[in-house]
Order: C-alpha cells, then structure tokens, then sequence
C-alpha cells in the first residue's frame, strides 16, 4: 500500500531574502523575491563528508561552497543499522522514511513508499534527475523505484520508464540494452524518448514529453581518468530544458563517484571528484542567482572512507603545518553527521541538526 504523507505537511512561514545564492560568495541578489522556492534543486555528493567537501578549500582558489548562507547537519543511519547504503539514505530524501539498506522507495516491511518526484509531479512541475553512475544506480533510483534491492538495476531500469521522470541523464546504458531478458529499452515504447550516447537533440526538447539520455555500458569515467565537465555539461542542460515549466521543477544532481574516490581509498580521485563537483555547483548556483525564485540544497548521502586530513610529514619524521597529507582509514561507508548546505527561497528551513529522512518534509512544506 502506498503512503501518502501530503495531509500531513506542516506549513511554514515564508523565510527571508538573507538565504538567498549568492555568486559564489554570501551576497543576496537584488531580484530575489520574498516566497517560496518555484524550482527546486537537490544536489547530492555521493560519500562526501565535511572532509571531502574541505578539499575544494585547499585544492583551488576558492570553493562554491562559500556562496551557501545556511548550514545544517544531518545523521544518516539506516532503519535498521548506525551505517547506511546510498539506498537507505537515498530513500530517507526521497520518501521522508527510513529503511533497511538496499532497498528503494519501500519501508523495512516492503510496502511502497510514496516519493517526492510523484508527490511534485501532482503540483504541475517537472522532475529530472542526473548522475555521474549508472541512472539505475541506489541514489537516483531511490527518487522513481520501488524495490526490495539495489542490485535489480535491469527492473530499476524498466520502473524508471515509467516512472514521473520527466528527464533522466547518467550512465548504465547495459541495463536497458544488454538486458538478461534479451530485451532493448531503447527499442520499445515506453513514452519515453530515448538518446544513445549523445546530448545533441536536448536543446530542443519539447517541455510537454519526457526524455531520456543514457552514456556509457555502465558508469561514466571517473572525473581524473577523462571524464572532463560531463556533469556540468548535463547540469547546464538540464536546467536550460527544464527552466521552461511554468509550475517549476525538483532537480536531483548526483555527483556519484565521490563515492567510488572513497571506496578506492583514492586521495588523487577524491580531490578530482570534488573539483568537478565544485564545477557543477558554480553552474547551479549562477542559475539560481539569476532565476531569484529556486532553492538549491547540497548534501550528502553519507561519507565514505574516514578520509583525514593531517598534516604532511617533513624529511625528519615531523609534522609539516605548512601542508596536508590526505588518507583514508577505510574503504567503508562511515557514521559522521554530513554537512548540509543551502540557499535561496526557503533555505532558513535547513539549518539545524537533523535526520536524512527531515529533509522530505522541510521539502514539501515549501510547496504546500
């Protein structure tokens, strides 16, 4: 049976102009206006913790973090354990519930979990979700599937067809074409326009159908091994296509592989990761300084690998202040509260220390 939480949506004043993005620095732009958010944007560092988000600082000029005015902390446990999978945690964003690790959009006992692109889709606006990983893969799936496990991506892929994404762009190109089944996705018809390996036709996209752009067997190339600006490339399409919803529209980014950078214990991957996404956020953020009426939050779903930042060793064995020597102390997901990272209508709802499964209903408050 399918919850439905949206009788049950506290409102909440509308929240002044001081949260608002500022261009990369916490400055409020003049056209930004008193009410809440029309378009929201989620953008979710997969297994970026405080200390990956730390390597924007000391690995370039500056960080797009600093443009963010308010700032939060969440816990990330599973239902069931103190350490969550992407799944679980994807799910608690999505649904507003906790679950058991591996599963999607369905509560510990497998009863299906209403989740907020259905919820948004029902007040006219457009959803899209983006990845770096396979579109199949535990974070973006926790927003359209219902399923009791991570690893069934060819039956993610065919939920997502009929899912209420309105546009999907990531990797896992295999799970639709080189199916166990023997069936192609892209060859059947799901009211879905489908795109092998290419961006050419998204500027001109009909706002009234639904698409799909599907890169790569699995996931995209890492971020230092030449994946080069794909995200941003998807991001700044994305928002150029979606932008053009009267009702608005929910954006989820994933920036997948800070994760895999974590599980790898790769401190030259990690800061790759962190630039690229550092890249995107410069991109989200100057769309929502210059639209004044979207909420872009930055999170994420939980950290990965213990990653430290001790200083670095000088030839006599002592610590070297001048300098950082970043380390993992495991190729494990961890327990940290996460940083959590806002601006724009509604942002002031998001600061404070709070769970993953919060983050639905301060959400949903602001479109209610």
């Amino acid at each position: 049976m399918k919850r439905c939480l949206r009788s049950l949506l506290p409102v909440f004043l509308i929240l002044s102009l001081s949260t608002s993005c500022g261009q990369h620095k916490n400055t409020a732009p003049s056209s930004a206006e008193k009410q809440n958010p029309k378009n929201i944007i989620l953008v979710i560092g997969d297994g970026m913790g405080l200390s990956q988000v730390s390597l924007t600082y000391y690995y370039q000029d500056s960080s797009a973090f600093s443009a963010f005015p308010v700032i939060g902390l969440i816990s990330t446990s599973s239902s069931h354990q103190k350490i969550t999978d992407s799944a679980a945690s994807g799910t608690a964003f999505a649904t507003g519930f906790k679950t058991r690790n591996g599963m999607l959009g369905m509560d510990p006992d497998s009863s299906t979990l209403e989740n907020i692109v259905e919820i948004l889709s029902g007040f006219g606006m457009k959803t899209a979700v983006v990845s770096t990983a396979p579109i199949t893969h535990a974070t973006p799936a926790a927003f359209y599937a219902h399923i009791d496990s991570r690893g069934k991506q060819e039956e993610i892929a065919e939920q997502l067809l009929t899912s209420d994404i309105d546009l999907f762009i990531g990797g896992g190109h295999r799970f639709f074409s080189e199916r166990k089944d023997g069936r192609n996705l892209f060859a059947e018809d799901h009211g879905v326009q489908l795109y092998e390996n290419t961006l050419d036709s998204i500027k001109h996209l009909d706002i009234q159908k639904r698409y799909g752009f599907v890169f790569d067997s699995e996931a995209l190339p890492p971020a230092h091994k030449g994946r080069g600006p794909l995200l941003t490339e998807f991001t700044d399409l994305a928002l150029q296509h979606l932008q053009a919803c009267r009702n608005g529209f929910f954006l989820m980014l994933e920036a997948a592989q800070i994760d895999w950078a974590g599980h790898d214990m790769d401190v030259e991957g990690s800061i790759a990761e962190m630039k690229d996404m550092d890249d995107m956020l410069r991109s989200v953020l100057d769309f929502a300084r210059k639209d004044g009426n979207t909420l872009v939050i930055v999170t994420g779903d939980h950290e990965t690998g213990g990653l430290l930042l001790p200083p670095a060793k000088k030839e006599d064995g002592r610590s070297d202040y001048s300098d950082i020597a970043p380390l993992f102390a495991t190729s494990s997901h961890t327990a940290v509260l996460l940083p959590l990272f806002a601006c724009g209508p509604g942002a002031e709802l998001f600061s404070g220390v709070y769970s993953n499964s919060d983050l639905f209903n301060k959400i949903l408050s602001l479109k209610n």
